[in-house]
């Protein structure tokens, strides 16, 4: 056996076939084969061991860049936390002007103190030209009485009672006295034009309707609208007011506590 091994040519022999494997050098995808057929191999085998030495071989590169951009990204982060925000204070200069040159004051005698009040003479007693004639008749402590109100059949009609002075031209003279405008106006007229829509069949407010619509009625009067003028609101205040003469009781004296 020896002496067949002995007549085999150089190329073929086993241990020179052995020796150049190592001078073979593998392209990258070959050795990367080789590692993971290593794994598999036992742990005390050649294979396992090359396996392993092969691993540390490609991760060296791969740490050489991952482990310096690591650091970077870490440097990166802190260096932006600990940058406060910039406080800028702004400052302005002055141009100093030129101060004017005040005049001299002039300063006035002084009043003296030794004044002596002069004595003037007064003559209380005034002649009355005209005498004053005394009373004829004895003054009455009662008022007299009014009779200037315009007598009116219906109840429900109040035109000219005490004088108008809720027309246009006084109420827009109320207006501009009392600091209103225009906005003003609008707004008390969509206050109105609300109170008409929600105004019950029988002419009364909800809730509480005797108080409810004495309310509603004082707020039309105080705008001018009256029945028989107010072609707008005249029939609403007239409901109201009929409807506050059929819920009053014959005593005249509203149930409840009104007081």
């Amino acid at each position: 056996m020896s002496m067949h091994q002995d007549n085999l040519p150089p190329l073929q022999d086993p241990a020179f076939l052995e020796m150049m494997e190592l001078f073979d050098e593998q392209n990258y995808w070959q050795r990367l084969k080789a590692m993971f057929a290593g794994f598999r191999k036992p742990r005390d085998s050649r294979e396992y061991k090359f396996a392993r030495t092969e691993l540390q071989r490609q991760l060296a590169p791969a740490a050489a860049i991952l482990i310096p951009s690591i650091g970077i990204a870490l440097l990166a982060v802190f260096a932006n936390a600990s940058v406060k925000d910039e406080r800028i204070i702004e400052t302005e200069i002055l141009e100093v002007e030129d101060v004017k040159e005040l005049e001299e004051i002039i300063e006035k005698d002084p009043i003296p103190d030794d004044i002596q009040p002069t004595d003037i003479a007064f003559t209380p007693e005034i002649a009355m030209d005209t005498p004053v004639a005394a009373p004829d008749a004895p003054m009455s402590p009662q008022p007299q009485a009014f009779d200037a109100v315009l007598q009116v059949k219906s109840p429900v009609i109040l035109r000219n009672i005490y004088g108008s002075t809720r027309n246009a031209g006084m109420r827009g003279q109320l207006i501009a006295g009392g600091g209103g405008n225009a906005a003003t106006e609008a707004a008390v007229m969509r206050a109105l034009r609300w109170l008409k829509k929600n105004q019950q069949k029988d002419g009364s407010w909800r809730s509480n309707k005797n108080a409810m619509t004495a309310l509603a009625v004082l707020c039309f009067l105080a705008h001018g609208e009256k029945p028989g003028t107010s072609e707008e609101f005249g029939e609403t205040v007239q409901r109201g007011i009929e409807f506050l003469l059929g819920a009053q009781p014959a005593s005249g004296k509203w149930p409840g506590n009104y007081e």
